[in-house]
């Protein structure tokens, strides 16, 4: 059995049309995956290094944290700077568009704490 995407299912038709409606779904899909608003918020803490980004998420695979940190710089969220030295040694820093981003993020945790923690 295949697990390619069918392109024409009716989920993914569905998602197609939602983000041709409103591009917010775009970002939802992005910025609602499981660790992306905590990796983003501790690269806006300086806390910039793969490695001290994984200690800091305990429990963040390998490969789901270069997968997100690959997907935020793709969509300029983050830079990713390569110092050329032995051993090698990566830095990721927000971007204006990053930090704009993380400030709409704490705005929504903001959001969340008068809203749905009342609620509790």
């Amino acid at each position: 059995m295949s697990m390619a995407k069918k392109i024409n299912s009716s989920n993914n038709i569905h998602a197609n049309l939602l983000d041709e409606r409103c591009v917010v779904n775009t970002v939802m899909k992005i910025i609602g995956k499981r660790w992306m608003a905590e990796i983003i918020f501790l690269i806006e803490n300086k806390i910039n290094r793969f490695s001290t980004i994984k200690q800091e998420l305990s429990g963040v695979s390998d490969q789901v944290l270069h997968t997100h940190l690959s997907l935020l710089h793709h969509y300029n969220v983050v830079e990713k700077v390569i110092h050329q030295q032995i051993p090698l040694k990566v830095e990721y820093s927000l971007t204006a568009s990053g930090q704009a981003l993380a400030n709409h993020l704490h705005a929504l945790c903001v959001w969340g704490k008068v809203n749905i923690e009342n609620m509790h």
